[in-house]
């Protein structure tokens, strides 16, 4: 497939080096948090703050990346790796509880308690890591010609989603594609907030948050419908099941009609955040 070049307006590397200084604060400040009680709020406030510093550490030109962004780049993805079964042991936990008396259940609900502490536990290891990590002051040289990397990331994500936009929104049980679009989503969304605003890529920001909510919505319920799948099918594990399956069919329902709405006549952020796409 030939390569569309995209116009990408400058990104100015003073507001890189300012998006990079708050991503830092706020990694710092979760780290704190989470180290003190990996709770389920400060789960989800560290997992978003660390996401954030990787992906604004991912469009530092490759010439500029000191060994320290790089460190901190990949402490952050470990940090989210161990603490995905975390989260996932939360989402299950809040959807089981609602049937609880039921003694399957309530089994569930006892093992997951004891799940999450382990993880927990694990994933410890990793937050101390990025939270030792020196992570150098910003400096708006670092993110000189950040511009090209900025285009590049946006590039590679616009063509990922307008592939598996086709796939998802014909087959409701593609599970693993709707998780891939979701995360490539995000991290468009993110990247596109690097940027000065405009009124197009204001209204992406906001069309991808929404996408965001109702595809993690629909992860959650895959999350909770695999692993009441594994267990003892009693009545209420089964009326669980039901629920969730009813409630995930809503969901996907309505990121459907989102998307016929939203992407109409191309099934591109990056038209739609207003870019223009250039020469072949």
């Amino acid at each position: 497939m030939p390569v569309v070049r995209m116009d990408v307006p400058g990104v100015p590397p003073k507001l890189l080096a300012e998006h990079y200084a708050r991503a830092n604060e706020r990694v710092a400040r979760s780290l704190r948090e989470y180290l003190g009680d990996p709770n389920e709020e400060n789960t989800k406030a560290l997992r978003a703050s660390a996401r954030r510093l990787a992906t604004i550490l991912g469009v530092v030109p490759r010439r500029s990346r000191k060994k320290t962004m790089k460190q901190s780049r990949d402490r952050c993805r470990k940090l989210l790796r161990t603490t995905s079964k975390v989260r996932d042991a939360d989402i299950i936990h809040e959807r089981l509880s609602k049937f609880a008396g039921d003694p399957t259940v309530e089994l569930l609900l006892s093992n997951l308690k004891e799940e999450r502490e382990v993880y927990a536990s694990e994933s410890m290891k990793a937050a101390w890591r990025l939270f030792e990590a020196h992570r150098p002051k910003p400096d708006r040289k670092d993110f000189k010609g950040s511009t090209r990397w900025v285009r590049k990331t946006l590039s590679k994500l616009d063509t990922e989603i307008g592939a598996e936009l086709p796939l998802v929104v014909k087959n409701e049980g593609k599970v693993d594609e709707l998780h891939s679009l979701r995360k490539h989503a995000k991290t468009f969304r993110y990247v596109l907030e690097l940027m000065p605003a405009s009124r197009s890529s204001s209204i992406m920001t906001e069309v991808l948050r929404s996408w965001q909510d109702v595809l993690g919505e629909i992860r959650d319920s895959d999350i909770v419908i695999e692993y009441l799948g594994r267990a003892r099918q009693t009545s209420a594990v089964k009326e669980a099941l039901l629920e969730e399956r009813a409630q995930r069919h809503r969901r996907y329902r309505s990121f459907v009609r989102a998307y016929g709405r939203e992407f109409k006549t191309w099934p591109s952020p990056y038209r739609m955040a207003g870019f223009r796409l250039g020469g072949r």
